[in-house]
């Protein structure tokens, strides 16, 4: 089978997207003819062949993405030039196109597309346009064009065969927003990656005595909610604990500001560190703001469970993590922007015994080996597509 793959960000970009996008299409390819439509550099050449896939990359333009209007004119620019490579290529109706959704405005497009050339078309979402806009405190739910753009996405979500979506909380949300929509909707969870993440629970501990190291790792912006857990560890008043923050984004000033007797700024780490960086502490801290229910899902939580750390998750208590928390006994949920449910969550983590604290670490590694190893989840990919 003929497979096309849009996606802005791919290899040697291994960032969220471009890491899951890279691997679901080397494993498509092992048994279908695989193209990945994706950006690239003025000086990386357009065609090339990488792993059994064939690459299109189109070169595209640096933008600000911190600057909202320039970040709408680069997404705009990339999804153009999508829709003109796919138009171009005149994608056969036994073919099969498969979107992620960045950049979301492609989406609106290769519908349209998929109208004229009738290909089957699936979109794997990992962010929920243009409902994040309002999550993100970008727009109001009220906006004229928010509301324009809302029809116009669920018009264009309408028309694929299938729905890809990494949480169980996303795939709600997409029965509830397409009533009408005669596809599959299908939860495949992102996954970690088990030749990466080691996890020997009789290693010899290289983290402080006497100290319970909470490890804050990846983005620090808006939809994070890092301000509240920074107002929460300022409340702790113990020396029996540490939190240790590494990442960039819109909020790290007011980690930077913070730093004092319990927090610490380490810097960044890239995905082929994350095992080594992932021993440095006893547990991962992973945040979401409530309103982001169904939006989207951190996918660094496997990796997290794959090393065998258990989570202080702050996150709506319906969310796909939050469920696989509950589910699991892999660590604590707390309610995002709720001080005293942060602090205690913080002081349960101080209050387990040895016992305790390893049969969560058993528990974290389980559901890792059992269902989340990226083999596993990658074979519900090709039985899918």
């Amino acid at each position: 089978m003929k497979i096309y793959i849009f996606t802005e960000v791919y290899f040697p970009n291994l960032t969220s997207s471009g890491y899951f996008l890279t691997e679901i299409a080397e494993h498509l390819a092992l048994n279908n003819n695989v193209t990945v439509i994706t950006t690239g550099s003025i000086t990386d050449p357009k065609f090339s062949v990488l792993n059994g896939v064939n690459l299109i990359r189109l070169k595209t333009s640096v933008f600000n993405k911190h600057n909202l209007l320039k970040r709408l004119t680069g997404f705009f620019n990339i999804s153009f030039l999508f829709y003109k490579e796919a138009y171009k290529l005149k994608i056969e109706k036994t073919s099969h196109v498969i979107v992620v959704t960045n950049p979301a405005l492609f989406i609106p497009f290769i519908s349209y597309l998929k109208n004229k050339f009738k290909f089957k078309l699936t979109f794997i979402v990992h962010d929920v346009f243009p409902e994040i806009l309002v999550a993100s405190k970008i727009v109001s739910s009220n906006n004229p064009l928010y509301l324009i753009l809302l029809k116009i996405f669920k018009k264009s979500y309408n028309k694929a065969d299938q729905i890809i979506v990494c949480g169980r909380d996303m795939q709600l949300l997409f029965q509830n927003k397409l009533r009408e929509y005669k596809g599959i909707i299908k939860f495949i969870p992102n996954w970690a990656d088990g030749k990466l993440i080691n996890f020997n629970s009789k290693k010899k501990s290289i983290l402080p005595k006497n100290k319970l190291v909470f490890q804050y790792a990846g983005n620090i912006g808006l939809a994070q909610g890092i301000p509240s857990l920074i107002d929460a560890i300022e409340k702790i008043n113990s020396p029996q604990v540490e939190f240790h923050f590494y990442g960039k984004g819109a909020h790290l000033n007011y980690v930077l500001q913070s730093l004092g007797k319990n927090i610490f700024y380490k810097g960044t780490f890239s995905r082929q560190e994350s095992n080594e960086y992932l021993s440095l502490c006893d547990i991962s801290i992973v945040t979401l703001q409530k309103s982001m229910l169904g939006l989207g899902v951190p996918s660094k939580t496997y990796n997290i469970l794959c090393a065998g750390k258990p989570i202080l998750y702050i996150g709506n208590l319906n969310s796909e993590i939050a469920i696989l928390i509950k589910e699991n006994n892999l660590g604590y949920i707390s309610e995002p922007g709720n001080l005293d449910s942060i602090r205690d969550g913080i002081k349960w983590f101080l209050n387990l015994n040895s016992e305790e604290m390893l049969s969560i670490q058993a528990n974290c590694r389980n559901i890792i080996l059992n269902k989340y190893l990226k083999e596993k989840v990658l074979l519900q990919y090709s039985e899918l597509i």
